[in-house]
């Protein structure tokens, strides 16, 4: 119980701080005008990747305020940042897309993968390369199918850090959608909570050039009538193919905990696995080498494994040529947490007895106990006192029975 308690009370205080963040940059690639006098260059385009950047790694620096203004209903995490006091928009566990949009279908050549090691993962995957010259601007189905990749069984996540490098106004042609992008367009609408960070603005205002930064949660997505589970993300959208166990965890120094009585739930993740793909959850016991008979799993990214005897077991998941690296998890005998908690509980009672009983009442006793024989004593010869001289004793003996 008192494990539980601690477990409960780490996972309530430490939640917010042991989030992983995780950040879509979303770019508009479609070129200027062809009427218009303003234009947006490469190096303002440039100027403004690297401002985002300098965001979301918390590295801003004041040479940027040369170009850029900062109007005011600025969320503190962004004014911390512009201050030099804040903290990175993204965290190890988290992920980076970079997605381009303008024409229509434009948005399906996006970029996502993990960040395991920072900043050398996020290094390596902050790649922008984009010509500007597409003719339509298609933004809000970029943000709607962004959504849906965050809801997908690869990624589950539940909020992530949304920056747009935006110059040119949506183009509204909604009749070119098709009936899975228009439901991503009414999932994104109707459930998705948007809380405006900052925006950046170039100070030419007639280029209506701007980095915007926003915070999206998809919750309402998951659970309400009208959310959506994204298929799996295709190889053409990570640099590279990753299996991994995202539940539970352990390694062989430090292994999970668990019971005899519990389930073990086994979570996966494949980054780049085609939709066909068959997984196969194998599990072993370190001592003895037992076996737990193999569990194939079609298009699904769990499954709960019945209570396993006693021993420490590793755990892998395979499919699609690829291989995840082991998980290590021990099982307690039953009653081994149990017991252990009970002595330990009942030997702490113990100590605080003796130590009430040393300290306290036992000394009370031997200052009372002097006190008590005094009085008694002095009772006793007053009701010597009182009897009649027949009746009082004359050898200091007891009277005899027949004396009353």
């Amino acid at each position: 119980m008192k494990r539980t308690f601690i477990i409960f009370w780490l996972a309530c205080c430490w939640a917010p701080v042991l989030a992983q963040n995780s950040a879509f940059v979303l770019v508009d690639v479609s070129g200027n005008p062809l009427v218009d006098l303003y234009k947006i260059t490469l190096p303002m385009r440039q100027e403004a990747i690297a401002l985002a950047r300098a965001v979301i790694t918390n590295n801003f620096n004041s040479s940027f305020n040369n170009n850029w203004k900062l109007p005011g209903n600025t969320d503190p995490r962004i004014e911390s940042i512009v201050a030099g006091q804040g903290r990175p928009l993204i965290d190890p566990g988290g992920f980076l897309m970079i997605m381009p949009f303008g024409e229509r279908n434009t948005y399906t050549r996006y970029q996502i993968n993990p960040i395991i090691n920072y900043p050398s993962d996020f290094d390596r995957h902050w790649q922008f390369p984009f010509s500007y010259d597409e003719q339509q601007t298609f933004g809000e189905i970029a943000k709607a199918r962004a959504a849906d990749v965050a809801l997908a069984p690869n990624f589950n996540l539940s909020k992530y850090f949304l920056i747009i490098i935006a110059g040119k106004g949506e183009d509204t042609d909604s009749q070119s959608y098709t009936p899975q992008e228009q439901k991503y367009l009414d999932n994104y609408r109707s459930a998705v909570s948007v809380t405006s960070l900052a925006v950046f603005r170039y100070k030419d205002a007639r280029l209506d050039f701007k980095v915007e930064f926003a915070e999206i949660d998809v919750n309402r997505m998951k659970t309400g009538p009208g959310g959506s589970r994204a298929p799996l993300i295709s190889s053409r959208n990570v640099s590279q193919k990753i299996l991994e166990i995202t539940t539970p965890k352990g390694s062989r120094a430090a292994p999970g905990e668990f019971s005899e009585k519990d389930n073990i739930l086994v979570r996966w993740r494949c980054l780049g696995c085609s939709d066909s793909t068959r997984f196969v959850v194998q599990l072993s016991k370190q001592e003895g080498g037992e076996r737990v008979a193999p569990i194939t799993v079609f298009k699904q990214f769990s499954h709960s494994v019945p209570p396993l005897k006693a021993g420490v077991y590793d755990i892998k998941v395979s499919g699609d040529n690829l291989t995840s690296q082991r998980v290590y998890i021990k099982i307690a005998g039953a009653g081994g947490w149990g017991w252990l908690v009970v002595l330990l509980a009942l030997a702490a009672l113990a100590a605080v007895a003796r130590y009430v009983w040393t300290n306290f009442l036992r000394n009370r006793e031997e200052q009372e106990e002097p006190a008590n024989r005094s009085i008694f004593e002095a009772s006793r010869r007053q009701t010597t006192q009182n009897l009649p001289p027949s009746h009082q004793s004359t050898g200091g003996g007891p009277a005899s029975i027949d004396e009353f």
